[in-house]
Protein backbone atom coordinates (compact mmCIF):
# COMPACT_ATOMS: atom_id res chain seq x y z
CA UNK A 1 0.00 0.00 0.00
CA UNK A 2 1.48 3.30 -1.10
CA UNK A 3 0.30 6.86 -0.24
CA UNK A 4 0.58 10.15 -2.10
CA UNK A 5 -0.03 13.06 0.34
CA UNK A 6 -1.04 16.57 -0.65
CA UNK A 7 -2.42 19.62 1.16
CA UNK A 8 -6.04 18.46 1.32
CA UNK A 9 -6.22 14.77 0.36
CA UNK A 10 -4.19 11.59 0.09
CA UNK A 11 -4.24 8.71 -2.39
CA UNK A 12 -3.65 5.18 -1.11
CA UNK A 13 -2.96 2.16 -3.36
CA UNK A 14 -3.82 -1.17 -1.92
CA UNK A 15 -2.30 -4.46 -2.87
CA UNK A 16 -5.20 -5.16 -5.16
CA UNK A 17 -4.27 -2.17 -7.26
CA UNK A 18 -7.35 -0.07 -6.34
CA UNK A 19 -6.66 3.51 -5.57
CA UNK A 20 -8.64 4.98 -2.61
CA UNK A 21 -9.04 8.72 -2.24
CA UNK A 22 -9.69 10.06 1.25
CA UNK A 23 -9.55 13.50 2.89
CA UNK A 24 -7.29 14.33 5.80
CA UNK A 25 -9.30 15.35 8.91
CA UNK A 26 -6.58 17.69 10.07
CA UNK A 27 -6.68 19.45 6.75
CA UNK A 28 -10.51 19.74 7.04
CA UNK A 29 -10.16 21.33 10.46
CA UNK A 30 -7.78 23.90 9.13
CA UNK A 31 -10.07 24.73 6.24
CA UNK A 32 -13.19 25.02 8.44
CA UNK A 33 -11.28 27.06 11.00
CA UNK A 34 -10.14 29.43 8.33
CA UNK A 35 -13.77 29.74 7.11
CA UNK A 36 -15.17 30.59 10.61
CA UNK A 37 -12.45 32.99 11.52
CA UNK A 38 -14.15 36.21 10.14
CA UNK A 39 -17.40 35.56 12.05
CA UNK A 40 -15.49 34.94 15.24
CA UNK A 41 -13.66 38.18 14.75
CA UNK A 42 -16.94 40.02 14.15
CA UNK A 43 -18.54 38.54 17.27
CA UNK A 44 -15.52 39.39 19.35
CA UNK A 45 -15.65 42.94 18.04
CA UNK A 46 -19.32 43.22 19.00
CA UNK A 47 -18.60 41.88 22.46
CA UNK A 48 -15.74 44.31 22.84
CA UNK A 49 -18.06 47.22 22.02
CA UNK A 50 -20.10 46.59 25.21
CA UNK A 51 -18.40 47.50 28.46
CA UNK A 52 -19.22 45.21 31.38
CA UNK A 53 -18.90 48.06 33.86
CA UNK A 54 -21.46 50.13 31.95
CA UNK A 55 -23.89 47.21 31.83
CA UNK A 56 -23.52 46.64 35.56
CA UNK A 57 -24.02 50.35 36.21
CA UNK A 58 -27.24 50.34 34.15
CA UNK A 59 -28.54 47.30 36.02
CA UNK A 60 -27.70 48.89 39.35
CA UNK A 61 -29.49 52.10 38.36
CA UNK A 62 -32.54 50.11 37.30
CA UNK A 63 -32.64 48.27 40.62
CA UNK A 64 -32.32 51.58 42.46
CA UNK A 65 -35.19 53.11 40.46
CA UNK A 66 -37.36 50.04 41.09
CA UNK A 67 -36.78 50.39 44.84
CA UNK A 68 -37.63 54.09 44.72
CA UNK A 69 -40.80 53.42 42.73
CA UNK A 70 -41.87 50.78 45.24
CA UNK A 71 -41.33 53.20 48.12
CA UNK A 72 -43.20 55.92 46.24
CA UNK A 73 -46.12 53.58 45.65
CA UNK A 74 -46.24 52.71 49.34
CA UNK A 75 -46.22 56.41 50.26
CA UNK A 76 -49.02 57.14 47.80
CA UNK A 77 -51.09 54.25 49.14
CA UNK A 78 -50.63 55.53 52.70
CA UNK A 79 -51.56 59.04 51.57
CA UNK A 80 -54.69 57.81 49.81
CA UNK A 81 -55.76 55.82 52.87
CA UNK A 82 -55.20 58.76 55.21
CA UNK A 83 -56.96 61.14 52.83
CA UNK A 84 -59.97 58.83 52.65
CA UNK A 85 -60.19 58.66 56.46
CA UNK A 86 -59.87 62.44 56.83
CA UNK A 87 -62.47 62.99 54.10
CA UNK A 88 -64.97 60.75 55.88
CA UNK A 89 -64.39 62.57 59.18
CA UNK A 90 -64.71 65.98 57.53
CA UNK A 91 -67.87 64.92 55.76
CA UNK A 92 -69.45 63.82 59.03
CA UNK A 93 -68.49 67.12 60.70
CA UNK A 94 -69.88 69.06 57.74
CA UNK A 95 -73.17 67.19 57.99
CA UNK A 96 -73.41 67.92 61.72
CA UNK A 97 -72.64 71.62 61.23
CA UNK A 98 -75.15 71.83 58.38
CA UNK A 99 -77.83 70.24 60.56
CA UNK A 100 -76.97 72.66 63.38
CA UNK A 101 -77.36 75.64 61.05
CA UNK A 102 -80.69 74.34 59.79
CA UNK A 103 -81.93 73.90 63.38
CA UNK A 104 -80.78 77.43 64.25
CA UNK A 105 -82.59 78.80 61.21
CA UNK A 106 -85.80 77.04 62.27
CA UNK A 107 -85.45 78.41 65.81
CA UNK A 108 -84.84 81.94 64.54
CA UNK A 109 -87.82 81.74 62.21
CA UNK A 110 -89.96 80.64 65.14
CA UNK A 111 -88.61 83.46 67.33
CA UNK A 112 -89.23 86.14 64.71
CA UNK A 113 -92.71 84.78 64.05
CA UNK A 114 -93.49 85.03 67.77
CA UNK A 115 -92.11 88.56 67.83
CA UNK A 116 -94.32 89.56 64.90
CA UNK A 117 -97.34 88.04 66.64
CA UNK A 118 -96.54 89.93 69.85
CA UNK A 119 -96.09 93.15 67.92
CA UNK A 120 -99.44 92.68 66.25
CA UNK A 121 -101.10 91.90 69.58
CA UNK A 122 -99.56 94.94 71.30
CA UNK A 123 -100.41 97.21 68.37
CA UNK A 124 -104.04 96.12 68.61
CA UNK A 125 -104.28 96.48 72.40
CA UNK A 126 -102.30 99.74 72.67
CA UNK A 127 -102.29 101.38 69.23
CA UNK A 128 -101.34 104.88 70.40
CA UNK A 129 -98.55 103.67 72.70
CA UNK A 130 -97.22 101.35 70.03
CA UNK A 131 -97.19 104.14 67.46
CA UNK A 132 -95.43 106.52 69.86
CA UNK A 133 -92.87 103.85 70.76
CA UNK A 134 -92.29 103.12 67.08
CA UNK A 135 -91.63 106.80 66.42
CA UNK A 136 -89.16 106.98 69.30
CA UNK A 137 -87.40 103.84 68.04
CA UNK A 138 -87.00 105.41 64.59
CA UNK A 139 -85.62 108.59 66.14
CA UNK A 140 -83.22 106.57 68.26
CA UNK A 141 -82.04 104.62 65.20
CA UNK A 142 -81.42 107.85 63.31
CA UNK A 143 -79.50 109.30 66.25
CA UNK A 144 -77.52 106.06 66.64
CA UNK A 145 -76.46 106.21 63.00
CA UNK A 146 -75.19 109.80 63.36
CA UNK A 147 -72.12 109.99 65.68
CA UNK A 148 -72.84 113.61 66.70
CA UNK A 149 -75.86 112.90 68.89
CA UNK A 150 -75.49 109.62 70.80
CA UNK A 151 -78.21 108.46 73.15
CA UNK A 152 -77.24 108.99 76.80
CA UNK A 153 -76.40 105.94 78.84
CA UNK A 154 -79.30 104.42 80.75
CA UNK A 155 -81.94 106.23 78.69
CA UNK A 156 -85.35 104.63 78.41
CA UNK A 157 -88.16 105.07 75.94
CA UNK A 158 -91.55 106.09 77.34
CA UNK A 159 -94.96 105.87 75.74
CA UNK A 160 -98.14 107.73 76.59
CA UNK A 161 -100.99 105.36 77.50
CA UNK A 162 -104.51 106.74 78.02
CA UNK A 163 -106.11 106.10 81.41
CA UNK A 164 -108.58 103.23 81.45
CA UNK A 165 -110.55 101.41 84.09
CA UNK A 166 -107.97 98.60 84.26
CA UNK A 167 -105.12 101.00 85.07
CA UNK A 168 -104.28 101.04 88.76
CA UNK A 169 -102.33 104.34 88.61
CA UNK A 170 -103.20 107.76 87.32
CA UNK A 171 -99.76 108.31 85.80
CA UNK A 172 -100.11 108.57 82.04
CA UNK A 173 -96.39 108.03 81.45
CA UNK A 174 -95.52 104.34 81.71
CA UNK A 175 -92.13 102.74 81.08
CA UNK A 176 -92.38 99.65 78.92
CA UNK A 177 -89.78 97.06 79.87
CA UNK A 178 -89.57 95.81 76.33
CA UNK A 179 -88.72 99.28 75.04
CA UNK A 180 -85.69 99.81 77.23
CA UNK A 181 -82.74 100.69 75.06
CA UNK A 182 -79.27 99.25 75.09
CA UNK A 183 -76.62 101.72 74.04
CA UNK A 184 -73.88 99.13 73.60
CA UNK A 185 -75.94 96.86 71.35
CA UNK A 186 -78.34 98.87 69.16
CA UNK A 187 -80.98 96.92 67.26
CA UNK A 188 -80.51 96.23 63.59
CA UNK A 189 -82.17 98.86 61.35
CA UNK A 190 -83.98 96.19 59.34
CA UNK A 191 -85.46 94.46 62.42
CA UNK A 192 -87.95 96.72 64.16
CA UNK A 193 -89.26 93.94 66.38
CA UNK A 194 -89.94 94.84 70.01
CA UNK A 195 -89.37 92.32 72.79
CA UNK A 196 -92.20 92.50 75.30
CA UNK A 197 -92.63 90.38 78.43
Amino acid sequence: MTEDSSDSCSVATESSGVEVLYRDPAADGNVSGSAKEPSDVFLRSLVDLVNDDDVNAVLQAQRHMVNRFEKTNEMLQSFNTLSSIRFDETQEMFKKHTQTLLDMKKDLDHIFRRIRELKGKVSKQYPEAFQAAEIQVRQWEESAMSPTSPLPEGATLTAEIPATEDCSTNDSSVDLPGLQTNVLQPPHPQEEDLTLH
